[in-house]
């Protein structure tokens, strides 16, 4: 089968966060599993660009990929050349895959797929929540002028759990969702990295506690959460516990989270690393003890945290994370409201019994 799979960014655009790395491992275990899959995609990457050459193949680990030029600014991720590659070989696929909802590559692949009986399916990607359509005026209009028709033309929504099927049928869209939750290859987990890298990097003690929080530094993923915890950690079981925090500032949180620490006299054991490449994380998750996603927000998956399980480490998660239900299922995790009371009572209780996590 021959598949063109279409997004607004990719791989190794990880300032976009968990989409990047579960769009990727999508598409490379499809190849894996004998399909032909090409990306067209658009050399997005935050406030810069991938260096990659453009409207030209490039194989990233192993998948057939195009970075096309974004133009005015890269506003709305418009790359004009993308739909026009689409409309010239969208003959040679047999299925499209369109990962992009609010972004400019929508409108013209569906069009291009209805205008030649092609098949597309849509991942939902959390797109449909009432925190990411419900507050933008602008993303409601859009939705109900222009994005609704093609919405409702495609063959079927990519879901990757139940609560993403809810909102489909909330919204009146017609076509089916099938639930498919997201997937890692466990090919980088088979040998783990030895614990001491990180702690040896960031002078933390073979001994201390460390707490790792992974995603975007913003107000409504509750990196604040994060640090009330470990410093409450700290004090309630009386053993040196760090924070590191790995992700982009995108609300400039640094100075505010980096005050907050001093005032509890935390702030040399609060360690900001900011963006890193995907390849890097695992050594960090090796040498947490505890991972930790406070999200104010309902995720279509949680990536990074279902990366931590992989990596061997215990999760605490908010209820909008739904990896976090089979975690704490299989004795993995915990799941808790998303406030820092519960966060404080749960994390001190599992980090004073990590044996038995």
């Amino acid at each position: 089968m021959h598949i063109l799979y279409v997004s607004a960014y990719y791989k190794p655009a990880y300032v976009y966060g968990g989409p990047v790395n579960s769009m990727s491992s999508l598409c490379e275990g499809m190849m894996r599993a004998g399909a032909d899959v090409v990306v067209y995609t658009t050399n997005a990457n935050g406030r810069q660009r991938i260096t990659a050459p453009l409207a030209t193949p490039v194989m990233v680990d192993g998948v057939s990929t195009y970075y096309f030029p974004l133009h005015l600014g890269g506003i709305n991720f418009y790359a004009p050349k993308l739909p026009r590659a689409v409309r010239e070989n969208i003959m040679k696929f047999d299925i499209i895959v369109i990962d992009t909802i609010w972004g400019y590559p929508l409108l013209p692949t569906a069009s291009a797929c209805i205008r030649n009986n092609k098949p597309y399916v849509i991942p939902v990607r959390g797109q449909f929540f009432p925190w990411a359509l419900g507050r933008d005026i602008k993303k409601f209009l859009y939705f109900k002028l222009f994005a609704a028709k093609y919405l409702n033309k495609c063959a079927a929504f990519h879901c990757t759990d139940a609560s993403e099927i809810r909102e489909i049928i909330k919204l009146g869209l017609k076509p089916t969702g099938y639930l498919i939750p997201n997937g890692i290859s466990f090919n980088q987990f088979k040998e783990l990295p030895v614990r001491g890298i990180t702690r040896n990097k960031l002078g933390i003690s073979v001994d201390a506690l460390v707490i790792i929080f992974v995603g975007r530094l913003t107000s409504i993923k509750r990196p604040d959460i994060a640090l009330a915890l470990a410093v409450e950690v700290e004090k309630n079981i009386g053993k040196e516990t760090h924070l590191i925090l790995v992700g982009p500032d995108e609300d400039n949180m640094s100075q505010s989270l980096s005050d907050q620490a001093a005032a509890h006299g935390f702030l040399n054991r609060l360690h900001i690393l900011n963006l890193i490449p995907s390849n890097e994380l695992l050594p960090i998750m090796r040498d947490a003890d505890l991972f930790v996603m406070p999200s104010e927000i309902q995720e279509n998956f949680g990536m990074a945290a279902l990366e931590a399980l992989a990596s061997g480490i215990p999760i605490l998660v908010s209820k909008g994370i739904p990896v976090g239900k089979s975690a704490e299922q299989a004795g993995a995790g915990r799941v808790v409201s998303c406030s820092k009371e519960e966060f404080v009572k749960a994390g001190i209780e599992m980090m004073t019994n990590l044996e038995a996590l």
